[in-house]
């Protein structure tokens, strides 16, 4: 089996091992999509029509930069078409946003570590990787803006996991990059 060189495999174990405990930190938050999933049924097909791992890399992003962008304020509403293609703005709590965008990043350096094992030389995987480095820059410096806002526990606990996500995606990227 095909596994990336091993500094950055130790990075993807790490992610793995943290986002099951910010998953197990966050169970008891509220989650206003229903059924304790973060997507909205536009935003899976989205995920369900990029089938390469460029542009699912993309899709997970912009659901991830919108619930970021609800979160700052700098997104308040949205044009017809773009709830056509991607759904209702995400709503809920700070907590909820934070977390639906802590969600995204975890799944897509799961998506780009399977992409990584089935084809290590596949078409798109380091563009892929770039984008994640780029925006999850982007990403990071939003959320440590934001951070004067965290006032109570679970807020700044969830900022925390989205902030550590964001990081650690960024990082395993650069490391997958160097490869």
């Amino acid at each position: 089996m095909n596994r990336f060189p091993s500094g950055v495999a130790s990075v993807f174990i790490v992610l793995g091992i943290l986002f099951a405990a910010f998953a197990s930190n966050n169970l008891a938050m509220t989650n206003t999509q229903g059924g304790g999933d973060y997507l909205n049924q536009q935003e899976v097909e989205r995920i369900q029509d990029a089938q390469e791992i460029e542009m699912r890399t993309q899709v997970f992003l912009y659901i991830a930069n919108r619930r970021l962008k609800v979160l700052t304020g700098e997104l308040k509403q949205q044009s017809k078409k773009e709830e056509e293609s991607w759904g209702p703005l995400p709503s809920g709590n700070p907590e909820d946003l934070l977390d639906g965008y802590r969600r995204a990043i975890s799944e897509l350096m799961d998506k780009i570590d399977d992409s990584y094992e089935h084809n290590p030389k596949a078409d798109g995987l380091k563009k892929a990787l770039k984008h994640v480095v780029e925006e999850t820059d982007k990403q990071i410096k939003s959320l440590e803006t934001w951070q004067a806002n965290a006032k109570t526990e679970e807020s700044k606990r969830a900022l925390q996991n989205a902030m550590d996500a964001a990081k650690t995606a960024n990082t395993g990227a650069k490391d997958g990059l160097k490869s």
